[in-house]
């Protein structure tokens, strides 16, 4: 892990202590051992026999480990516990942490997500999703980040997201109150050629006039506000020579390509950087992280999926009822993985109507070849937003692994999701019709989806093997079941 600045607490090692929310500062208010605990112990070593300066060594260990003890850490099993923060700016991310919190809780370590959907929409002050304990920064009765982490103070915070400017927030915070921040990949990050692509997307998306004027109230009473207090924490001197503006103004001009590849990266560098393959080291790299801050981890999301394809554990049992009996009587489906893009500022144009029309134009299609449309909706996607009617749809929520796994193909065009469909080995086609034409080519590019040019075409369902295992090697990388122990590994070290 990398030195923290001087005046934060340390072991016997030089490592920073995590500290925890109840705990004083060791800055001048943590007291030191009691005299008669220091006596003790020096008595103890100086009756042993040990090589001279050793006694000192092992009597700073020991004074440590006094001191976790009383003011509050845990040690179990020879490690320390750990109080783990999630971050996000929602709830709706929090399937991404949920394959952690088994072994987490086994192994001792308390969790809670943090998160200021409050800033968007209205949210609970306080919930339990999915096991894990919610808190909205309206909990703490603030809208500071930086004081939200300040009362809660975990040891160490996992967040999903590193290149927008409250992730800046985020880092800055932690930096200076001494908590260890790691950032954990949740989807695509590098898209190769289509980078450019990806950029004019995102500038589309955030970059009119109307959605700048929309988000204009947010922006200048909660995130600046909530940038200039950090920064002035974390380094004042930016506020002085006014780099701030620059950075201000950058997202404010060019919103994508300020986030795909921001400027000022001392700002957004996480103390640890865990991606999902070996092709995100170059990506990383380019936007600020030293290698040795870059660990390959897996896709946490895929160690349930490689088990059960390991141990043949699929059944028809496990799909949802409406498309259980499609498979039972013997009628073949392709899965459309949905990409929740209407809820993305209408990326690429994107709209709700189109996307409508988009589903019933391939219902319609499909049942001429004999398949049912199955559309796996996003989790950022409300059923009720589709108005998409058509005899020969059905609309599923959940059951992602198992739609995949009974279809004859699948189709996306940008979604992380299709790497699952690479490791069951399914074919996978990428519209480039309708308002699609302009969405980023990356899988296409390297050989793991088929175009499908017009709606009227013959369906390319072909899979090339070397292309694939290629991009299995590149893009996936970590093929067994192992990702939550490498990331949880990482978060200890």
């Amino acid at each position: 892990m990398e030195r923290k600045e001087r005046g934060k607490p340390r072991t016997a090692r030089g490592k920073v202590r995590p500290q925890r929310r109840d705990l004083p500062r060791r800055s001048g208010n943590l007291p030191n051992p009691s005299p008669c605990a220091s006596s003790h112990m020096s008595f103890a070593l100086s009756s042993c026999s040990v090589p001279r300066g050793a006694e000192y060594r092992v009597l700073g260990w020991m004074l440590n480990y006094y001191e976790a003890i009383k003011y509050g850490q845990h040690h179990e099993k020879g490690r320390w516990t750990l109080k783990i923060a999630y971050i996000d700016y929602w709830t709706g991310g929090i399937r991404n942490f949920v394959p952690l919190e088994p072994e987490l809780r086994k192994r001792g370590h308390e969790t809670i997500l943090l998160h200021v959907g409050s800033f968007n929409t209205p949210h609970p002050k306080e919930e339990v999703l999915e096991g894990i304990q919610c808190r909205d920064i309206s909990y703490y009765n603030t809208r500071s980040i930086y004081k939200m982490l300040e009362m809660e103070r975990p040891d160490v915070i996992i967040t999903l997201n590193t290149t927008q400017i409250l992730d800046r927030v985020f880092k800055m915070s932690c930096n200076k109150l001494g908590i260890t921040s790691a950032y954990l990949m949740h989807g695509i990050r590098d898209f190769g050629l289509s980078n450019d692509v990806v950029i004019d997307m995102l500038e589309k998306s955030y970059n009119s006039l109307p959605k700048k004027l929309k988000k204009s109230g947010k922006y200048f009473f909660i995130v600046i506000p909530n940038y200039l207090f950090s920064l002035m924490k974390y380094n004042p001197s930016n506020l002085v020579n006014f780099r701030f503006l620059k950075v201000i103004y950058l997202y404010f001009k060019n919103p994508g390509k300020a986030i795909f590849y921001p400027r000022y990266c001392d700002e957004i560098v996480d103390d640890k950087c865990l991606v999902y393959c070996e092709n995100d080291i170059n990506y990383f790299n380019k936007i600020g992280y030293d290698t040795d801050r870059i660990t390959v981890v897996g896709n946490p999301k895929y160690d349930r999926l490689l088990e059960m394809l390991a141990r043949g554990e699929f059944s028809v049992d496990l799909l949802p009822e409406s498309v259980r009996s499609l498979v039972r009587s013997g009628k073949k489906y392709a899965v459309y993985l949905e990409e929740a893009f209407p809820e993305q500022n209408n990326m690429t144009g994107f709209t709700s109507e189109l996307r409508d029309r988009f589903i019933e134009d391939c219902a319609e299609r499909f049942e001429r070849d004999g398949f049912t449309l199955v559309v796996k909706l996003h989790p950022c996607t409300k059923p009720e937003t589709i108005r998409a009617s058509h005899r020969n749809c059905i609309l599923e929520e959940g059951y992602l692994d198992e739609l995949i796994y009974y279809s004859e193909f699948c189709m996306s065009s940008m979604s992380t999701t299709i790497n699952n469909c690479v490791l069951m080995d399914k074919p996978v086609l990428t519209s480039l019709w309708s308002a699609s034409k302009i969405w980023p080519n990356f899988f296409i590019e390297v050989g793991v989806s088929n175009p499908w040019n017009a709606l009227d075409d013959k369906l390319d369902l072909r899979i090339g093997q070397d292309a694939r295992e290629d991009y299995k090697k590149r893009y996936i990388s970590v093929l067994t079941p192992d990702a939550v122990r490498n990331v949880i590994r990482a978060i200890e070290a």
